[in-house]
This record gives structure tokens, C-alpha cells and sequence, in this order.
């Protein structure tokens, strides 16, 4: 009896990871062929509602200690079904992770693109938070700020500049 029980519920979260990866998969290729990598409106963006959703699984496992029934039933099958359950879930999240820190790079290369020409190019830099960039793009966002830095003749607007690009709210990871 106990062990049905656990088979069904592990069964029915492998059911929805898997339907979940299958969404982030999904998306990944979209942004990976040029789709649109704005980020949401608001939090949380659609990576970040996967993720959510993923953890809020592992958190209903965890909950449901799962572990502790497949022992009283003492089916080893059914412990290493749960145990793989929430490594498969584990390994979702961190996938689902990965792609939203890709969306948000892909994201702020657009921006330094477009501020390299745009005279509010603090407004666009500033919005960037830096803390996620892949090595790459944080070079690239480093390069092309000092040399727009630089490029201000008037030495009194580049404190300005600097306040606005500082000043500037972040566009957060959650947001894709």
C-alpha cells in the first residue's frame, strides 16, 4: 500500500519535471535562434516560473519525506526511485538556472550594442547588473563603457555620467 503510494506521487513529479524541461528546453532554442530575450514586465520572468515551479516539487518531496515511507516499507526500489526524482529535479532547476543566466546575457549584449550609439548610454549600461554577466560579456560591458567613458570631451560630465550609470535600476535575473 505504501509503496503504490509513493510510485504514484514520484511518478506524477517526474511527470511534471519532465513537462517543465520540455518547456525550458523549448525556450532555450528559441533564444538560442535570435527569439526575444526582453525581460518580463515584472517578476518572475519564464525561467524564473520554472524554476519556481521545480522547487516548489523538491520542497513537496522533501515535505513528504518520502524517504522515511520507502524505508517503513523497506522497497529499495522505492527509495532509489525517490532519490532519483529529486536528483532529476535538482538537475532541472540548475538547467532551467543556466538558460536564464543565457537569456540575461544575450539581453545585455542587445543593450551595450545599442549603447555604443545611444546618447542615454548610462541609462542603457546602468541597467545591467553586472553580477550575472558571463566573463565574456562582462569584459565586452567594461571595454565599452570605459570607452564611452573616455569619449566625453567635457571632463565634468564624467561624474555625471558615472552617477546616472550607478543610479540606474537593475534589471534582475528573476525578470527572465
Amino acid at each position: 500500500m505504501i509503496v503504490d503510494i509513493v510510485n504514484a506521487l514520484t511518478t506524477k513529479a517526474e511527470t511534471e519535471r519532465m513537462d517543465i524541461d520540455r518547456d525550458v528546453t523549448a525556450k532555450a532554442g528559441a533564444d538560442k535562434n535570435g527569439g526575444n530575450v526582453d525581460p518580463a514586465a515584472q517578476s518572475p520572468g519564464p525561467y524564473q516560473s520554472d524554476i519556481k515551479r521545480l522547487n516548489e516539487l523538491q520542497e513537496a518531496i522533501a515535505t513528504a519525506d518520502f524517504r522515511h515511507w520507502a524505508a517503513l516499507a523497506m522497497d529499495q526500489n522505492v527509495a532509489d526511485q525517490v532519490e532519483k526524482v529529486q536528483a532529476d529535479l535538482q538537475a532541472s532547476a540548475e538547467k532551467a538556472l543556466r538558460f536564464q543566466q543565457r537569456r540575461y546575457n544575450l539581453w545585455a549584449l542587445q543593450q551595450i550594442h545599442v549603447a555604443e550609439d545611444a546618447p542615454n548610454w548610462p541609462e542603457r549600461l546602468g541597467q545591467i547588473d553586472s553580477r550575472f554577466l558571463h566573463p565574456s560579456v562582462a569584459a565586452l560591458y567594461s571595454m565599452v563603457n570605459d570607452s564611452l567613458v573616455k569619449g566625453l570631451d567635457d571632463h565634468a560630465q564624467r561624474p555625471a555620467a558615472l552617477r546616472r550609470l550607478i543610479n540606474q535600476d537593475k534589471v534582475h535575473l528573476e525578470r527572465f
